[in-house]
Formats: C-alpha cells, structure tokens, sequence
C-alpha cells in the first residue's frame, strides 16, 4: 500500500510538469532574446572604441618615431634645411613664424603620389605644409609634418618649433570629398565608430566633425642645435618671437 502511493505521488508529479516544458522554452527563448538585445550594443561600442584606442597609440608611436628621426638629423649637425619638415603656413597663406601660432598650420589637403616609404626620404617628403605621407606599405596611416620659420645661423635652421599630426587612413576619404581635416587631437571617449558626429570644445567654441576627420595624434615639440657659438642667443631669440 507504502509502495502504491510513492508511485502515485511519482506519476502526479510527472503529470503537473508535463504541460510546462513548451511555456518553458518559450520564456527561456524570451529571456535570451532580452539578454542579446540588451548587450550587444555595448559590447559593440567597447569592441569600436577599443580599435579607436589602439589605433591612437600607434598614431603616438608613429608621431613620435618622427620626432625622433628630425631629431637625429638636428644631431649630426652636417644637415640641409631641406631636409627639416616644410614651412607652415596658415589659412591666409601667411608664414607661420612665432612658434605659439603653430597649431594653426592648415590641415592637410592631400597625399603624396610618392610610393610609400617605411621613412620617408628625400622622395617621400611633402613638398608643402599641407601635404603629407603615407607611413608605410599598408597605407593605414598618413603623417602631416611642419615647422615654423625658425632661427637661422650660418644660413642654417638651427632652431624651430616642429608639429606632427598622424591621421587614420579612413581620413583619406575626407580629401577625396573635399571636406577640410581637423588639426585638434580626436577626442578620447566611448564611439560607434569613424563615421560618428562628435562635437569638441576649443577655446571656448564647439566644433563639430566625424570622428575620422580628426587626427589621431598630434605633437609639437622644439629643436636646437646646442654646439654652436651663439646657439644660446638663437635660442632666446626663439623663444622670444
């Protein structure tokens, strides 16, 4: 009698459950689906701003690789002024001479037909202020290079004020389209992607442009030969302008 009803109470519940399993799967169907649509948007938006980041840190390392490189040529002594990066210019076409005006060099409006180099060499080089290079073979990345006018001593520059700006290779499209480059550093936060309006603040006005048209990097820094007689004069004289 012990035994017949274990085996009633057993094939009871089996009944209860039986109707259960189809509402079940359709919840769990549901639940999924609210999981999926719930994250998939952030994940994409790390995944984009994660390629945004990698690609910022190698534009800083391709940026500072350059600084690097005029650097060494500043150190032999024995270079041309042809061989330091072009002459800015602004908007206006005026030449940039006081170095704290540098950061208004145009933006660059188109790249070098020359083929790409791993260094750009005398080939490589832009011819103006507004050019700029491809850095290597895979074209993922352009550079902008630029000085001020600088001090000359001996009909050499000896001291200037040099600016660096590395754009991604998705900027190209803007100098195909003719919509201008930006010159300010893109902005660092969560994006969608290239293509995304954002709006940065600059002296006090907003300026509104897709992600792609700023550049990634941008560097200024200052160079001076210092085993001259007189180089202390042309420095303060630099720095004086």
């Amino acid at each position: 009698m012990k035994q017949q009803l274990i085996w009633l109470k057993i094939l009871g519940q089996k009944n209860s459950n039986s109707g259960m399993s189809l509402m079940e799967a359709l919840v769990a169907m549901v639940l999924i689906s609210v999981m999926v649509v719930v994250t998939t948007p952030p994940l994409l938006l790390a995944m984009a701003t994660r390629i945004q980041t990698r690609r910022t840190e190698t534009a800083v390392t391709l940026a500072q690789k350059e600084l690097e490189r005029i650097r060494l040529i500043i150190d032999t002594g024995t270079y041309t002024n042809d061989m330091l990066p072009p002459q800015a210019r602004n908007d206006a076409g005026t030449s940039i001479t006081t170095p704290g005006d540098i950061s208004q060099t145009r933006p660059a409006t188109s790249i070098l037909p020359a083929p790409p180099c791993d260094v750009p060499e005398t080939s490589c080089l832009a011819y103006n202020d507004n050019q700029a290079w491809w850095t290597d073979s895979s074209q993922e990345f352009f550079v902008q290079t630029f000085r001020t006018t600088g001090v000359q001593q001996n009909n050499q520059i000896v001291v200037f004020r040099m600016g660096i700006r590395v754009y991604s290779k998705v900027a190209e499209q803007d100098l195909a389209s003719l919509r201008p480059l930006r010159t300010e550093a893109a902005p660092m936060y969560l994006t969608r992607g290239a293509g995304e309006r954002t709006v940065v603040t600059r002296n006090g006005r907003n300026i509104r442009a897709k992600q792609s048209q700023f550049p990634l990097a941008v560097i200024y820094a200052d160079f001076s030969r210092g085993d001259l007689i007189g180089s202390l004069e042309r420095y303060h004289q630099f720095i004086n302008d």
